[in-house]
């Protein structure tokens, strides 16, 4: 068997610690009394499609408000209607999610549809295998007004992993106070393998959860004043703009972010 250089192993106390306790402590359910939006990540399987829904504060730190899954990939569109969150603070004021990403990757064309037809809620993600950029977009010709968004798969993972759960560099991730050993399940596993231009991360299997969070994290590179879109293999990325201007589209800058939830 051929050696392998492994640059990380995320560990189960990376993800336990990313539990928010103390004066940031929440639970399941609730949204932090801080300024921000929440916001979607989805991702398909063969059996089951999961889904996060998370907070995005100003800070780009995300808050993971609540997770579960569906059947099919069309149950989508049902679920995100039903969710509506209290503010910690203020239990009797409601949140909504804006808008989601779900990721493309497979099951393509089912995808596309029931994008089509969420009202401008759900729109579809695919990582690329480049080495470098972030997020880019591109108009889907035969699905009128749709927009595929691209994303660097190695970047985000680097991000998500390493720098978010790992380090605990910059922005952060939080989970709930009483988070389920289900969702920390859906992110074990993950490894870098070799260093520089030569890493990589090894394909993990049942981190559907993980793939969401993921999107979920996207979401807030598309949010963000700092990030600008970048080249996708196709060159089919357009400028960085905001979604197409629907009643749950994506804010195009931060200023939303801290009017929601303040």
């Amino acid at each position: 068997m051929p050696w392998t250089d492994i640059d990380l192993r995320l560990k189960d106390e990376d993800l336990w610690a990313c539990k928010a306790e103390g004066d940031l402590a929440y639970v399941r359910g609730t949204v932090p009394g801080l300024p921000g939006r929440l916001f979607a990540g989805s991702d398909v399987g063969q059996s089951e499609t999961h889904w996060v829904v998370g907070m995005i504060d100003r800070e780009e730190n995300i808050w993971v408000v609540d997770y579960g899954t569906v059947l099919t990939i069309d149950d989508l569109k049902k679920e995100c209607r039903q969710w509506r969150y209290a503010r910690a603070a203020k239990p009797k004021q409601k949140m909504s999610p804006t808008a989601g990403l779900v990721d493309s990757g497979d099951f393509t064309s089912d995808v596309y549809k029931m994008c089509q037809t969420s009202g401008g809620f759900w729109w579809p993600a695919k990582g690329s295998a480049a080495q470098s950029g972030e997020w880019g977009k591109s108009r889907l010709d035969k699905y009128r007004g749709l927009v595929l968004y691209t994303y660097v798969d190695k970047v985000a993972k680097d991000e998500l992993y390493d720098l978010r759960i790992h380090r605990k560099q910059g922005r952060r991730i939080y989970f709930p106070s009483d988070v389920t050993v289900d969702l920390i399940d859906g992110l074990r596993g993950q490894e870098r393998i070799d260093k520089g231009m030569q890493a990589r991360w090894k394909k993990v299997r049942n981190d559907h959860y993980g793939d969401a969070l993921k999107l979920l994290m996207v979401m807030s590179w598309i949010l963000s004043n700092r990030r600008i879109a970048s080249s996708d293999e196709n060159d089919q990325v357009l400028a960085r703009e905001a979604l197409p201007a629907t009643s749950c589209s994506l804010p195009n800058d931060q200023k939303t972010l801290n009017a929601e939830n303040e």
